[in-house]
């Protein structure tokens, strides 16, 4: 049986829209082992037979930044199996890629996201400022050496648009424009990375995130393109982050949930 790490990571340190997203992990587990049908129409079978899933947690609730990520780079350096990590807010992803970039060369973030996340630190607004907060979270991946392509775009800061200037092309702002094998093309390496910040998709799909933006991905679009990755790249790991739980709508946690069952299926 193909091995899952499914790991939780509660974190809202930097939060600076709705908070919430340290409830995100419990709430998304919850549905899928509770909550979501079985069988999965995309790979036309049951994932949960064919897969062993390991659990783990990473304690960073209280912890700063630059702790959080030390810790979330620990705990996957002990992970040996496809690792699922799911938040929390964004900021989680620096520590994720700071371990696998040691265990894979040539990587490529494949993002999906409302917003470029490239800032060099915190907004303007925030009172805190932290070069490892939600909203820079690519740009320190970037200094890592590796290489983007986003999906979902759709809000800027001045800043990040001249940031990103040389490597403009591999982002996809909404409404999209091109189909998803163009989108692809763009993913010049075998290893890719995903990571998916929820309120990259339509709002109307996933409502309860700490910064909602109106537009986005359209829900099937979004699984059609990540079972053509998973088709045509070695996918290393995922996230999915920046679920905060809302009162008497689960609609967030459920398709988080239901992404995070398609990926394990993909994988498989």
């Amino acid at each position: 049986m193909k091995k899952i790490t499914l790991i939780s990571i509660p974190y809202e340190g930097t939060a600076s829209g709705k908070k919430g997203t340290s409830k995100g992990p419990e709430a998304i587990k919850k549905m899928l082992f509770e909550q979501i049908e079985d069988y999965d129409p995309y790979i036309k079978d049951t994932t949960f037979d064919k897969i062993d899933i390991e659990e783990k947690e990473a304690n960073v609730e209280n912890l700063k930044p630059e702790e959080m990520i030390e810790k979330v780079k620990s705990t996957l350096n002990e992970t040996d199996s496809f690792p699922i990590s799911i938040g929390g807010e964004h900021s989680i992803t620096i520590g994720i890629l700071d371990s696998l970039k040691e265990k894979h060369k040539d990587i490529t973030v494949l993002q999906i996201d409302a917003h470029l996340d490239m800032r060099n630190e915190s907004p303007r607004f925030n009172s805190s400022p932290t070069k490892f907060d939600h909203s820079c979270v690519m740009r320190r991946i970037r200094e890592f050496g590796l290489k983007t392509v986003q999906v979902g775009i759709r809000v800027f800061d001045s800043d990040e648009t001249k940031y990103v200037e040389d490597f403009k092309d591999t982002i996809f702002t909404c409404p999209i424009k091109v189909d998803i094998d163009e989108i692809i093309k763009k993913i010049k390496t075998d290893n890719v990375y995903i990571t998916i910040d929820v309120d990259g998709i339509d709002p109307s799909f996933m409502p309860a995130t700490g910064t909602p933006v109106q537009g986005g991905l359209d829900w099937y679009f979004t699984i059609e393109l990540l079972k053509k990755i998973f088709e045509k790249k070695n996918v290393i790991g995922s996230d999915i982050v920046e679920v905060s739980p809302i009162k008497n709508n689960n609609l967030t946690e459920r398709g988080a949930a239901q992404l995070v069952y398609h990926i394990m299926g993909f994988k498989n």
